[in-house]
């Protein structure tokens, strides 16, 4: 069964995001300074 609705769409690109170790790094980053 196919995921056609809109709105995964925009958690499909969280979790490519969520995927890429640089993103991550920078995610981590940004916690550190707050």
């Amino acid at each position: 069964m196919a995921r056609e609705r809109k709105q995964n769409s925009t958690f499909d690109e969280i979790d490519k995001l969520l995927a890429d170790e640089e993103f991550c790094r920078a995610v981590e980053a940004l916690n550190d300074d707050a």
